[in-house]
């Protein structure tokens, strides 16, 4: 068992948490904007807006961006991810304690969060193109 008083350990163990809750912040951050706004482009054509091709530009783009970012975010707080599960197995702590090691790879996950966007970006497409040809 490596000593856990190690300087380099402790501080790359404290800054990769650090990584990991800055991504996560930014990202349901950016949520708390990106998808209000998207979601805001389409009720503002449910109540009959004339601008229906701008505002499904609008409303895509803005959801594409999210994903975009929260992917770049994700992939780095990844790799964090993998460095403290090192650390947890090199500091030799038990199974029923280590954090990362029991959360796993939870970004890389099939219901994660990269996943639902896509299958949301999806949704949000066919509903703006079944909308425009409709109109």
């Amino acid at each position: 068992m490596a000593d856990k008083s190690s300087p380099n350990l402790v501080e790359v163990y404290a800054e990769a948490g650090q990584w990991i809750r800055m991504s996560h912040s930014i990202v349901w951050g950016m949520a708390s904007v990106f998808l209000v706004l998207s979601i805001g482009c389409v009720v503002l054509v449910v109540n009959k807006s004339d601008h229906r091709i701008f505002l499904a530009v609008a409303s895509i783009s803005i959801f594409a961006t999210w994903t975009y970012v929260s992917w770049l975010y994700e992939r780095t707080a990844s790799i964090a991810r993998s460095v403290l599960i090192d650390i947890e197995r090199e500091w030799g702590i038990p199974a029923t304690c280590s954090l990362y090691k029991k959360q796993g790879q939870i970004a890389l996950k099939r219901f994660g969060l990269f996943h639902v966007q896509i299958a949301g970006f999806f949704v949000l497409a066919i509903f703006w193109l079944v909308l425009l040809l409709r109109h």
